[in-house]
């Protein structure tokens, strides 16, 4: 659904994340390369990824998450 990396900031509150498929990295946010990701109260329900379900941060990705419901999200191999 969003791919935050390469000095990218993405900022979601209050938003819903429902059943997002991604087959490389996560199907809802992925956040990577000196991205900054910050989560405010998100929902994120049955997404699926390859590596992370909900959310999938590698490298030098910066996230925050503060509240949120997490619920049936699956990974493949890592998340």
């Amino acid at each position: 659904a969003i791919n935050a990396e390469n000095n990218t900031q993405v900022v979601s509150t209050n938003d819903t994340f429902t059943t997002n498929a991604g087959y490389f990295d996560s199907g809802g946010i992925h956040s990577g390369n000196n991205g900054l990701l910050t989560v405010t109260n998100g929902t994120f329900i049955g997404n699926t990824g390859n590596e992370g379900g909900a959310i999938y941060s590698v490298g030098t990705a910066q996230v925050s998450i503060d509240g949120g419901t997490f619920n049936n999200n699956t990974f493949g191999s890592s998340g």
